[in-house]
């Protein structure tokens, strides 16, 4: 189609270009998937002559490729095609019925040995699915249910066994496996032991499984108007899945990958060395070289899980969490004796960053919480000390909770914050619980997407998806509003501690910046003369969208190298 044309021409439309000017053109030009040229219409069309093939945009939008820097494919494909709790807050006996129905619905299907894995629990503070519960369900089959973002699993006895979990090894440095109250397991796992019986499961399951999940999950982040995702937690098997669909011509977006030192033959913190080896091995193995229009894949980054989640107070603090030793009613917040834990010994972290830099490896950091936001910046002055001027892109992901000085260092440093806006929507009593757990001056510190920006710190997008449903243009509704999104009962409170992002903000975040994150801004991110073709045509006049209807932006046309990879069914 388009690549048997010598010249591709846009038209009738708005390019937005995400340059240096935020510049907004009447026309563009493409030629072997590349941007020939943006501007009006008419030198546009004068540059191609009558050779072009002409698409008259119909007065929509052409916006760069979303890119999308920090976001879990694979398990995001698994959310979309299995058994389900759609991520709601269910007490333990409805997630019980759940699990009953399932079980029923598949008695005829599976047989005793055959896997039940149920997805997006969204798991709060208070009772859980344990071990004893889940046993109690009429089967023999192993159960595993994973949390949303997949740090929590719950697991019954069958399921424990057939992952050889037992009494050793019950405090892992990365997270928690728990115990009951008579010190046997639970059958809960927290954080790394959650993510690594994950991957034990998936392990367990059929290749062509593997393939189904990252397909669905590609079409669905392409529909979305994404052209380059950064895969923020990366294993040998999804390297070989889009390995292979890169090879046959299915992969319809630029994979980057950020592989975990402790999950590549890690033998403790003497073995920087050699667990960074054998990332550069994946490196070695299956990353494409020069990008070309085509899609193609990036291994440049590792990934440093540093602490846990706000939600079980497992993210690691400067200062201690807020106890409340009064009533619901009428509390008395007073500091605690428990700030989290860092998923890494002292120099730990250090060693595997200043080994990883030294291969070249960006650094790409797990940040709740402002103490693991400050063992990161340490460690990536470390970085800077020893590699002064070489260009390593440090990142860090979510930063929840950041201390006032924190924004200065990260842009001493030059590090990114990787942020995913939607995390500003929060309702109610989730506002008025963190004010008093952090207290009030820490609660400014609380999602503060804007004052990152405001500081100088260089923002990039990351939706974090499956944490919650894919919804890139919602996210971006929340990032302007700082509420959440419209729901039945109305409860819409504004967190009121920063101010909200504008349209071009949120679009450079999720372009140009989130490419520069990538190391990827010379070829992706914006608009503008021999860049790759990567766009997305979405409905109507997107600059001027009020902002409480931005999630209702329709993608019209995803376009990577020139060539679509989505096209709405009933555009227009």
């Amino acid at each position: 189609m388009d690549k048997d044309s010598p010249f591709v021409l846009y038209h009738n439309g708005k390019i937005y270009t995400a340059d240096k000017s935020d510049s907004v053109h009447d026309a563009m030009a493409v030629k072997d998937g590349r941007v020939l040229a943006v501007g009006t219409d008419e030198a546009v069309t004068g540059l191609c002559g009558g050779a072009a093939e002409r698409k008259d945009l119909g007065g929509n939008t052409v916006i760069p490729g979303l890119v999308d820097a920090h976001l879990h494919p694979f398990w995001g494909g698994v959310t979309l095609t299995g058994r389900s709790l759609g991520y709601r807050e269910l007490p333990v006996p409805k997630i019980l019925a759940r699990l009953r129905g399932f079980l029923e619905e598949e008695a005829q299907l599976c047989s005793w040995d055959q896997w039940l894995l149920v997805t997006c629990w969204y798991r709060s503070v208070g009772d859980d699915p344990t071990r004893d519960l889940l046993d109690s369900l009429p089967t023999k089959r192993p159960i595993v249910i994973f949390s949303d973002d997949c740090h929590f699993a719950a697991l019954n006895s069958a399921a424990m066994g057939r992952l050889s979990i037992s009494k050793g090894g019950t405090e892992p440095k990365d997270g928690w496996i728990r115990l009951d109250p008579q010190k046997e397991l639970n059958g809960i796992l927290e954080d790394g032991p959650a993510m690594r019986a994950f991957d034990q499961v998936m392990r367990l399951l059929g290749r062509a499984d593997h393939y189904g999940f990252m397909r669905n999950a590609f079409r669905a982040l392409a529909a979305q108007g994404v052209t380059t995702i950064m895969d923020a937690r990366g294993t040998r098997e999804y390297l070989e899945l889009a390995s292979s669909l890169e090879g046959s011509g299915e992969l319809p977006l630029r994979y980057v990958c950020a592989v975990e030192p402790r999950g590549n033959g890690y033998r403790g913190p003497g073995d920087a060395k050699g667990s960074v080896a054998n990332c550069a091995k994946l490196r070695d193995n299956f990353d494409s070289g020069d990008w070309e229009p085509r899609p193609s894949i990036s291994v440049g980054h590792l990934k440093f899980f540093v602490d846990g989640m706000p939600s079980t107070q497992t993210a690691f603090m400067l200062e201690p969490y807020n106890v409340n030793r009064g009533t619901e009613s009428s509390p008395d917040w007073v500091p605690g004796d428990w700030r989290g834990k860092p998923y890494f010994e002292p120099g730990e972290l250090e060693a595997l960053v200043l080994e990883g830099a030294d291969r070249g490896f960006h650094p790409h950091f797990h940040v709740i919480a402002d103490g693991a936001a400050q063992i990161s910046l340490d460690a990536v002055r470390a970085m800077r000390g020893r590699h002064p001027g070489a260009d390593l892109r440090p990142a860090l992901a979510h930063l929840d909770l950041v201390a006032p000085s924190q924004y200065k260092e990260m842009v001493e440093l030059g590090a990114f914050a990787v942020l995913s806006f939607q995390w500003a929507g929060q309702d109610s009593g989730l506002i008025k619980s963190q004010l008093g757990i952090y207290g009030p001056e820490r609660f400014r510190g609380l999602e503060t997407h804007a004052r990152f920006l405001d500081h100088g710190v260089k923002v990039a997008y990351g939706s974090d998806w499956p944490v919650e449903p894919l919804d890139e243009w919602g996210n971006f509704q929340v990032g302007m509003t700082r509420r959440l999104l419209p729901d039945p009962a109305g409860q819409r409170p504004r967190l009121d501690n920063d101010r909200d992002l504008t349209m071009l903000e949120i679009l450079r975040a999720a372009t140009i910046t989130a490419a520069t994150s990538l190391g990827k801004e010379s070829l992706v991110g914006s608009l503008e003369k021999g860049k790759f073709a990567d766009f997305a045509v979405v409905e109507g006049d997107l600059l001027a969208r009020d902002k409480e209807s931005v999630r209702e932006t329709r993608v019209l046309r995803t376009v990577v190298g020139g060539m679509t990879v989505y096209e709405a069914q009933n555009p227009k």
